[in-house]
């Protein structure tokens, strides 16, 4: 069976007469490589008849009791086959270019999320565009999705499948500033007629076992009710059961269980408040973006987090009266699950980007150190240079000489960098609040041919351009 590049999610609710509408507008896109799932959430209009007027063999129809139109999306997303999702409300349409668009900005990309600007139309030739403008220069998608009384439609995201039945809940409350929202709002949210809510703790803990200590940083973690959140988050658990992560047994993604955490097996470790404790393997999960290495039991997770909060509450079921809850809470914004998803995209692809400017400033003041070091030194031999040229020594022989200078150098400085740093960072495994010091072997002799490297070409670039100049003016001789 093959895999189509779309699964177009349409839900429907007693919308029979404009369902066709909706899918023809699927049907004639440009781009034809999709498959369209029909959710009936509990209809009494009979959507299945515009099914087999329409006659296409790459439409299927699913059917549930009336669970709104979240749960619908999810019914069609857990049985979805495409690489991406598309959403498509039962009233709405795609323009016909929408699905090949998407498709040229995500083919063989991986971690994103697509976003499409939305034509409303409200009769009565009232139309306009949201977001009203192009997104400008270095600005926060988040902001740019709800400038000017903007909204986030569903239909306007398509996302990665394997990201979308990750998060399964309609709608995600979230700080509306960072930091996180107080246990409060997850149990006011679950006391919403016809809802159901869950709370996530993001934190971090740090394993001490050989092999799992990850450099000596932290893993990312997130504290969760595993029956609480289910049905709202599926982690795809391939072994073991989320039922078990309550006291100390946790699920750890896919990587570490790869790196020796097995089930059943005690982690030794500490939690972000530097307690430490034994922690059992329960459970291994392989969606781990945007949720962390590892997942802890909820309770244990709040008691020993650096702050008692909830990065996030889910809601799934019907999410009526989440407006008092932001009233009572003013630091506390509905996002919708699309939303959601777009900004846990946007904030791993903008640590990554973070990583890479601190990495290129590092490299650039080091090369720069370098070139500026080997100019005065060759400025400052230059006479010796050029009377060891006159003297009768070959260009060969100088930089010949020169690279056993520098590498001797080098190794020098380096050894009384390691010197240094070890006498600094010795009791660092010590300290309570992190993990124990690793020493990365590979990286280290990474960094090791990347001094040498600089060494020489700062020393010898500018000793070369020294040289070309004529040997006569350059030690002051008149000829």
């Amino acid at each position: 069976m093959t895999t189509p590049f779309f699964s177009v999610i349409v839900p429907v609710y007693n919308r029979a007469h404009v369902l066709e509408r909706a899918l023809r507008s699927v049907l004639a896109q440009s781009y034809q490589d999709f498959e369209i799932l029909v959710v009936d959430d509990g209809s009494s209009d009979n959507p299945r008849a515009v099914l087999d007027k329409i006659r296409d063999g790459r439409i299927r129809y699913l059917r549930q009791e009336n669970q709104g139109g979240g749960m619908a999306r999810n019914t069609g997303i857990n049985a979805a086959r495409g690489r991406f999702i598309a959403p498509l409300d039962s009233d709405d349409v795609f323009l016909p270019l929408h699905l090949e668009r998407m498709r040229l900005l995500l083919d063989g990309k991986e971690n994103v999320v697509g976003y499409a600007r939305v034509l409303v139309n409200r009769g009565d030739e009232r139309t306009f565009l949201k977001p009203p403008r192009a997104i400008g220069a270095n600005e926060d998608m988040a902001e740019y999705l709800l400038c000017e009384r903007g909204f986030v439609p569903t239909i306007t995201i398509v996302v990665e499948r394997e990201t979308a039945q990750r998060v399964q809940a309609g709608h995600v409350l979230v700080a509306r500033a960072g930091g996180g929202l107080p246990p409060a709002v997850a149990q006011a949210a679950a006391k919403l007629p016809g809802a159901r809510a869950a709370g996530m703790v993001s934190t971090d803990v740090f394993l001490l076992d050989r092999h799992l200590t990850n450099g000596g940083d932290s893993w990312d973690a997130a504290g969760l009710d595993p029956a609480a959140t289910r049905g709202m988050l599926d982690l795809d658990v391939r072994a073991g059961s989320l039922d078990g992560v309550r006291g100390t047994g946790i699920a750890v993604s896919d990587t570490l269980a790869k790196d020796g955490a097995k089930i059943g097996r005690v982690l030794q470790a500490r939690l972000a408040d530097a307690t430490p404790v034994r922690l059992r393997v329960v459970a291994i999960y392989r969606r781990a973006n945007g949720l962390g290495d590892v997942v802890l039991p909820r309770e244990l997770a709040l008691a020993h987090a650096s702050a008692a909060l909830d990065s996030a509450v889910f809601v799934a079921g019907h999410a009526r009266g989440l407006d008092a809850i932001v009233r009572a809470y003013p630091n506390a914004v509905v996002r919708s699950r699309a939303a959601y998803l777009d900004d846990v995209k946007a904030q791993a692809q903008d640590n990554a980007k973070a990583q890479w400017v601190i990495v290129a400033l590092m490299i650039g003041i080091a090369a720069m150190a370098a070139f500026n070091t080997g100019a005065m030194a060759a400025a400052e031999r230059r006479r010796e240079l050029v009377l060891a040229r006159l003297g009768g020594a070959t260009r060969r022989q100088v930089i010949g000489s020169l690279t056993l200078e520098t590498i001797v150098t080098t190794f020098a400085g380096i050894a009384a960098g390691i010197a240094v740093a070890l006498a600094s960072l010795s009791r660092v495994g010590d300290d309570p609040a992190g993990g124990p010091l690793v020493v990365p072997w590979s990286q280290v002799a990474v960094v090791v041919a990347g001094a040498i490297a600089l060494g020489l070409i700062g020393t010898l670039v500018p000793a070369a351009l020294v040289g070309r100049a004529r040997l006569t003016a350059l030690a002051g001789i008149r000829e």
